[in-house]
């Protein structure tokens, strides 16, 4: 079994680009569901459904790992045919510009409408942002691409290494290694437990960059696993060849954290930072399993694509990027409408997602500025008409 070959990996892995979609779908329903749960959110609905925590707290334990190891992964794929400044311009474009755009529409606007729904008062949104930047500055959502910018600068040296000499063989002879061994990639859980033991407490979760130190290391982690694992198809294979053992584990490994924190209050789910060795063990098993377990059946069931795939994949940056402050504002107004929960979700939902499509496809497409702010690759731009986009979407 030792002397299996590393296979490289050749053509475009489809089911990555599914996973993407489906995770970074994933954070809308996180998102509106924090609407009527009592976790800290911009707007609050008056009635709040605590047994929305359960799906909540399972998919907070690996979304943005998750994330984080698909980006790494596909810096695997940006990278192998460019020298490192073309890779780095790439990144500031896809990046720097979406997050500088971020910091200057997107994010004072979402703070604007949750601290109007806390009572604030304000003459007008101008003098809003005469002290946004001051006194109400946070970056939110957008956090995930100021870390992966600040991730692909330093991992670089790394990935430059990799794609050397010695570095090939190194990767070639660690893949081989776990390639061979069944629930051989489990080893990759150590380091995800050292930072879990050595910095969860003493560094809370705050994601600002600065102090951040477990947030900081733990996903930073997570991406490297990406690059490595995109890089050998023969992890890949193992990977879903295991893909039933990690489902199983993953699915202990969650009854004993939820186990470990439920509990009745405002805390319902949520005691963790006095947990002990075991607890924190379990815990980055559950992360490591989760993500094994989605990359193995994505890679036996996804691999394969379709026009309405690749327009999805197209479009996930920007309805990221816009998802936020399109459900609060629209959350601003339903959670003061006289009707259920449900009904509110469901509004919230369908009119967030209606409203971000309409604007990517009639003004992101359509302008390359609008490209440009969003993330969007200037071959994705179209000048089609309109009556022609749902017959060009579904037909191959």
């Amino acid at each position: 079994m030792h002397n299996i070959p590393s296979r490289p990996v050749k053509l475009r892995l489809y089911y990555l680009d599914w996973i993407r979609v489906l995770a970074f779908g994933l954070l809308l329903f996180y998102h509106i569901a924090l609407i009527f749960v009592d976790w800290d959110f911009h707007i609050k609905n008056s009635e709040l459904y605590n047994g929305l925590k359960l799906p909540m707290l399972f998919i907070r334990q690996w979304r943005m790992p998750l994330l984080f190891l698909i980006s790494g992964a596909g810096s695997w794929f940006a990278i192998k045919n460019i020298r490192n400044g073309a890779f780095i311009k790439k990144r500031i474009i896809r990046l720097l510009i979406p997050l500088i755009f971020g910091f200057l529409v997107i994010t004072p606007l979402l703070n604007y409408v949750g601290l109007l729904h806390k009572g604030a008062t304000y003459g007008s949104y101008a003098s809003f942002m005469e002290n946004h930047f001051f006194h109400h500055f946070r970056w939110n959502h957008l956090w995930f691409i100021g870390y992966l910018l600040v991730y692909t600068i330093l991992a670089l040296p790394l990935f430059h290494y990799l794609r050397g000499t010695n570095g090939k063989k190194l990767a070639e002879k660690t893949a081989m290694f776990f390639s061979a061994k069944k629930y051989s990639l489990l080893l990759l859980v150590i380091p995800l437990f050292i930072i879990e033991y050595t910095l969860r407490d003493a560094w809370p979760d705050k994601r600002k960059l600065i102090n951040d130190w477990y947030n900081f290391s733990f996903y930073f982690v997570t991406l490297i696993y990406g690059y490595f694992i995109a890089s050998n198809m023969s992890i890949w294979d193992r990977i879903e060849d295991d893909r039933t053992f990690y489902f199983l584990l993953g699915a202990v490994c969650f009854i004993f954290i939820y186990t470990e924190l439920h509990q009745s209050g405002d805390d319902f789910l949520e005691k963790s930072y006095d947990a002990g060795v075991i607890y924190k063990l379990v815990k980055s098993v559950n992360t490591l399993a989760w993500m094994f377990c989605f990359l193995g059946y994505a890679k036996q069931y996804l691999n394969f694509t379709s026009r309405p795939m690749r327009y999805a994949n197209m479009a996930v940056y920007p309805f990221y990027i816009l998802h936020q402050p399109v459900l609060i504002i629209i959350g601003f107004f339903a959670v003061q409408l006289d009707i259920g929960i449900f009904a509110k979700y469901i509004l919230i939902s369908m009119g967030t997602f209606l409203f971000i499509w309409l604007f990517f496809e009639f003004v992101i497409r359509r302008s390359r500025w609008a490209a440009l702010f969003f993330g969007v690759k200037e071959r994705d731009l179209t000048r089609d008409k309109a009556h022609n986009v749902i017959s060009k979407l579904f037909v191959n």
